[in-house]
């Protein structure tokens, strides 16, 4: 285990990318809290998961689109796992259709969750890893965030703003040794990517893929690892 006595928090971690960095980052020998927002059947299986395998993972359900929720999850996540030494800025939304059918209400959604969020959190995060010259970031952009998607226009702008994010961080916090990083998938066969495709377009997806398939959440996992 390579960082026994340390801690990590995890946004969105209850499913998908999110639930596989919490398992990895545990068997590694971290603590982990994870936000999460609903799926309670989904954090059930993380704690049983957890509880048979000895590792101390802790759930903290809140809403990272509303600011004034994240310092008393903050406090919470601290209380229960101690000073925060790993950050994965996981969590994320999306709307698949066209932006002239977007709501303002979606369009918000997605900007706070995806990035406002993001940013807040982190330099939350990020003053106690200065004090105490330590600490590591990672943020899950994604292809998208790259090259743009048809009908993710909202969502391929947060994650392109991940990306910037990234980079300014890194060179903002190095000095202090605090890496950020970010980790910016293809088609991940998640639940939300399968709530957007039906099987006929992820076959056709696939057949663009070097490996003819879709990425697993662990493959991701062990990047952010």
């Amino acid at each position: 285990m390579r960082y026994t006595g340390k801690a990590a928090l995890v946004t969105g971690g209850s499913r998908g990318i999110g639930a596989a960095v919490v398992r990895r980052l545990a068997q590694e020998g971290l603590k982990v809290a994870f936000f999460y927002r609903q799926r309670v059947d989904k954090v059930e299986e993380l704690l049983e998961w957890a509880r048979h395998a000895q590792l101390t993972v802790v759930p903290i359900k809140v809403d990272i689109s509303d600011p004034r929720n994240l310092l008393s999850a903050i406090t919470d996540a601290k209380a229960n796992v101690g000073p925060i030494d790993y950050l994965v800025n996981n969590a994320g939304v999306s709307h698949y259709k066209l932006l002239t059918e977007e709501e303002q209400q979606e369009l918000e959604e997605v900007l706070r969750t995806n990035l406002e969020s993001v940013i807040l959190l982190t330099r939350e995060i990020a003053k106690g890893m200065v004090i105490r010259s330590f600490g590591s970031i990672v943020n899950i952009s994604s292809i998208w965030g790259l090259y743009g998607g048809s009908c993710e226009a909202v969502y391929a702008a947060t994650k392109g703003g991940i990306i910037s994010f990234t980079r300014s961080l890194a060179k903002e916090l190095g000095p202090s040794n605090v890496r950020v990083n970010c980790v910016a998938p293809g088609v991940v066969r998640t639940d939300m990517m399968l709530n957007h495709f039906t099987e006929e377009e992820i076959a056709q997806l696939c057949q663009r893929i070097p490996l003819g398939r879709l990425a697993h959440p662990e493959e991701v996992a062990s990047a952010v690892a």
